[in-house]
């Protein structure tokens, strides 16, 4: 029989998961605003709960909690990768919704693939200042998805024939990849508004 600890918090009864009373500063209010918006609120949510649970690690100053920190870390910073590029293709690709539902489905979890086909929305760059930009992105997308490359790798710990993911030790500054992300972050809030304006003058 299982040993139970009254100091601990225990599950002894059900009370319902999900339920809408409370304080005001305890909710989370999610479902509204057109598909924009929600989209939007997706990828804000991964990437900045990511930065909390990095600050956070590093702030206790605990090796045990950097190292498992990493795995939902990576995980949501993928997830942000992943919808930050399909936000691109779904919005600024030409045709209808049909072909682009297709297209999204196709690519899957894939960021190589994602990446090639928002470089396909991007005029050439017009200096060497947006080249070497463009190409530092491209080098950040790769390597995310090197060492992920199905969305699965910071999930598991084994593939789907129990192999471990991870089979050798890996060392992984997690404040630089928190830095990263912000100017990746940064950066594709720019292009958005430049290929939002190339698209209200029909270039794109």
């Amino acid at each position: 029989m299982i040993k139970i600890d009254k100091q601990l918090p225990w599950p002894d009864g059900y009370r319902k998961l999900f339920i809408e009373d409370g304080g005001s500063y305890e909710f989370a209010h999610f479902g509204w605003g057109g598909f924009d918006i929600q989209f939007r609120g997706y990828i804000l949510g991964y990437k900045e709960s990511a930065d909390i649970l990095i600050e956070n690690a590093i702030h206790s100053k605990n090796i045990a909690t950097l190292d498992t920190v990493v795995f939902p870390a990576l995980f949501l910073y993928r997830q942000f990768l992943e919808l930050s590029l399909k936000e691109f293709i779904l919005y600024f690709t030409k045709g209808e919704i049909e072909a682009k539902i297709t297209k999204l489905n196709q690519l899957n979890h894939d960021l190589k693939s994602m990446w090639h086909e928002y470089r396909k929305l991007m005029p050439n760059p017009e200096n060497d200042e947006q080249i070497r930009t463009d190409k530092a992105v491209e080098k950040y997308i790769l390597e995310f998805h090197e060492i992920d490359k199905s969305s699965f790798s910071f999930r598991y710990p084994i593939t789907k024939s129990l192999d471990l993911i991870f089979k050798n030790q890996k060392r992984i500054n997690l404040k630089h990849v928190k830095d990263i992300m912000q100017e990746l972050s940064n950066y594709f809030s720019g292009v958005s508004g430049y290929l939002a304006d190339l698209q209200q003058n029909s270039e794109i």
